[in-house]
């Protein structure tokens, strides 16, 4: 490839880097407040984040037949998670960065490699997190969904 050719395509790789994220992108920046809450998958997997950012998980798959996450079938634990940068780069602490599209899960407790990143995902439907799996592409793992907060009862009153 030429000088000339290699120069044309660093403008384009920059606006495909800097539409990662942005308005009406596939993977929407989220807040601390929008993250926050009880996300659901299939098979009864729950995810729940807190805006301390600690998390809790409920029959969480992770392993999905990768070699490295064998022990990560159905997890139930608990853990820290942080929103990073857009390269995927982990903060100084996990209250870093305040919004963002990738989402890094930590459980401090295992040593079985069960740490995983989630991407948000809005394709004509409801915003999910998909497991990361391969930067090619961001939603090859399975997606959670946000759970509709309850609403009280209504009670009719008699008169």
């Amino acid at each position: 490839m030429t000088a000339v050719g290699r120069s044309a395509l660093i403008p384009s790789a920059l606006m495909l880097l800097a539409s990662c994220g942005s308005p009406g992108s596939p993977q929407p920046k989220i807040t601390t407040a929008e993250l926050s809450g009880t996300w659901n998958g299939s098979g009864g997997s729950v995810l729940t984040f807190n805006e301390d950012h600690s998390f809790s998980t409920q029959n969480l798959d992770l392993g999905l037949g990768l070699p490295a996450s064998e022990g990560c079938g159905n997890i139930t634990d608990t853990g820290e998670w942080e929103f990073l940068s857009v390269p995927g780069v982990s903060g100084p602490t996990p209250t870093t960065y305040d919004e963002g599209n990738l989402v890094a899960l930590a459980f401090p407790d295992r040593f079985d490699g069960c740490d995983s990143e989630f991407t948000t995902w809005q394709v004509n439907g409801p915003l999910g997190l998909c497991l990361s799996l391969d930067p090619d592409s961001p939603c090859a793992g399975y997606v959670l969904v946000k759970a509709m907060p309850r609403l009280p009862a209504f009670r009719h009153r008699r008169r």
